[in-house]
């Protein structure tokens, strides 16, 4: 199974000029046991990672390393979150807690419909002495513990002259970058329904998708539940996407096949 994801931006590199068109496929559980392992798991390595393994075309042909990398972050966040969708299902559901009174607050999103609200309309890659931070970019300083540090590096790399810049100058290129690229960072705005306060949720598409990972050990599940009633092999139940294993496994908790 693919979808077909029209980015924002496509690639900076040059590879694919105006390239927007991609191809996603879903994560079979083979897919969920290579990316589920490895200390790099959520972290900007990782992403790359994913989408070498589920970008299956971008402007008509497979996508190298460097051309996922050259992606913006808001790109890359539209298709982690259209491969969450596609894999496992578009609603993204949270508790959060009310800061000023304590209240649990129900967050839900339908990340398809997130996605498509920023992709449609391709923005430019640069403006007035800046261009977009990417995957490369985030990689570079994924390291770093200190933010400011993190911050000042993206800074050297995205945007000419900003240390010659005043902060009220900076901080507008920084608006218009944001504004560029409305993706690289989700906020959800939710109101407390107890005192009103107005309470903003971070939306991180790679925790989202490293959350869904099944485990060794659920994979391990699946593999033995399947191939006892229906006799396949375990490289047969692990070439199955979850939502066709959950599929079969409940035909089976319901009395089939």
């Amino acid at each position: 199974m693919t979808a077909q994801v029209r980015l924002r931006h496509g690639p900076a590199n040059g590879a694919a000029e105006a390239t927007t068109t991609t191809a996603l496929r879903v994560l079979t559980g083979a897919d969920e046991a290579a990316l589920g392992v490895g200390e790099d798991v959520g972290r900007e390595p990782w992403v790359t990672r994913v989408l070498a393994t589920s970008v299956w075309e971008l402007g008509g042909v497979r996508p190298s390393p460097v051309d996922l990398r050259a992606l913006s972050v808001g790109d890359r966040n539209a298709l982690l979150l259209m491969l969450v969708a596609v894999t496992y299902g578009a609603r993204a559901e949270w508790v959060i807690e009310c800061p000023s009174c304590g209240e649990q607050l129900d967050a839900e999103v339908d990340l398809e419909e997130l996605v498509g609200s920023a992709a449609p309309v391709q923005g430019e890659c640069t403006g007035a002495g800046f261009r977009l931070p990417t995957c490369g970019d985030l990689e570079a300083v994924s390291g770093m513990a200190d933010a400011d540090e993190a911050r000042r590096t993206l800074l050297d790399r995205c945007v000419t002259s900003w240390r010659a810049l005043d902060d009220e100058s900076l901080t507008a290129v920084e608006s218009a970058m944001a504004e560029a690229d409305p993706l690289a960072d989700i906020d959800v705005l939710l109101v407390c329904a107890t005192c009103g306060t107005t309470v903003s949720a971070a939306l991180d598409p790679r925790a989202e998708l490293a959350a869904r990972l099944a485990t060794p050990g659920q994979l391990m599940e699946d593999v033995h539940a399947l191939a006892l009633v229906y006799g396949w092999t375990e490289p047969e139940v692990l070439a199955l996407p979850r939502q066709r294993r959950t599929g079969y496994l409940n035909l089976i908790a319901d009395g089939g096949p």
